[in-house]
């Protein structure tokens, strides 16, 4: 399996510039230590702060896979896991019916 390159350090500024917030209103909206979201924008930056990720990715609107990878999630419905979870409170099961 091919190791992903981490690509935070040049999503996160993108998605902040879009989103028109700084480092420090995303830290105050999120609770994510200034000083954590500072160091992910250094290029050999490698998170371990999963909580931290969530928050901030849930905050940019994205999957915590695009924030540290830039991989978008899957949308083609015969890409998709047949197990779903709905905002933690549903489980539905998926399957793609022959014709």
């Amino acid at each position: 399996m091919e190791k992903k390159q981490i690509k935070i350090f040049e999503i996160l500024p993108a998605l902040l510039k879009k989103k028109g917030v700084s480092i420090r209103q995303a830290s105050k909206a999120t609770n994510v230590p200034q000083s954590t979201l500072n160091s992910w924008t250094q290029k050999n930056a490698k998170p371990t702060e999963l909580v931290s990720l969530k928050l901030l990715a849930d905050y940019l609107s994205v999957s915590v896979d695009y924030l540290l990878w830039g991989e978008k999630q899957k949308t083609n419905i015969d890409e998709l896991d047949t197990d779903v979870i709905l905002s933690g409170l549903f489980k539905i099961r998926l399957e793609k019916i022959k014709e």
